[in-house]
């Protein structure tokens, strides 16, 4: 947003810019709760929501099965050498090349971020 398209004057603006700015490092309900006071609630869209779903084990277990297949690794693989086919693949597939995807490319970031959270490779 443009300060013109805001319509108020410049403080206002700059207020509503830095207000929302922390909601959304701090979280929606969080932020809310700490700031809602002070600019009217305008907060409580503005930033993320702070629960997340919780995965049971057999889900984690089959996310984590799925990423390895997609990598095309075993679950006793070293994670260097998953790292190392994660960076092949992500300059492969990066949107920036002639010849990218970027759903893979996003593809790629979450299969790798399932095995770095719930991996227990060393």
């Amino acid at each position: 947003m443009t300060w013109r398209e805001c319509g108020r004057n410049l403080l206002d603006c700059a207020a509503d810019f830095v207000f929302t700015a922390v909601g959304h490092a701090i979280g929606g309900a969080l932020g809310n709760a700490l700031l809602g006071g002070f600019i009217g609630g305008k907060i409580a869209s503005a930033g993320k929501s702070l629960s997340r779903k919780r995965r049971t084990s057999q889900e984690k277990s089959k996310e984590l099965q799925r990423a390895y297949s997609f990598f095309g690794v075993s679950k006793s693989t070293p994670m260097r050498q998953i790292d190392q086919k994660y960076r092949r693949l992500c300059r492969e597939y990066h949107p920036d090349k002639p010849w990218g995807d970027e759903e893979e490319y996003k593809k790629i970031g979450s299969y790798m971020q399932v095995i770095r959270e719930y991996g227990e490779n060393k």
